[in-house]
């Protein structure tokens, strides 16, 4: 999730040269409580570097593979709403 705040957020702002959508909820949320969390798991010895490669081989993969699912769903939310008006 740390990744996610300057990939794709704020290099989508940066490039496009305007407001890209989640890039408030990715620096104010996202990226302290990542920071956090890397921080007080480092601290505590209960994060390792190992287990931190393992845990983003397998969380990136899980999240690159719910965007198509989360965009389907939009759809159809979008689709629903249009319905009723």
């Amino acid at each position: 999730m740390a990744i996610n705040v300057v990939l794709p957020h704020l290099a989508a702002s940066v490039a496009l040269r305007r407001y890209a959508p989640g890039l408030a909820t990715a620096l104010l949320l996202n990226a302290p409580v990542c920071t956090w969390i890397l921080y007080a798991g480092v601290r505590s010895q209960t994060m390792s570097p190992g287990r931190l490669v393992v845990a983003t081989v397998i969380a990136v993969p899980v999240l690159l593979g719910m965007i198509p699912l989360l965009f389907k769903t939009g759809a159809v939310i979008q689709r629903k709403i249009s319905d009723r008006a």
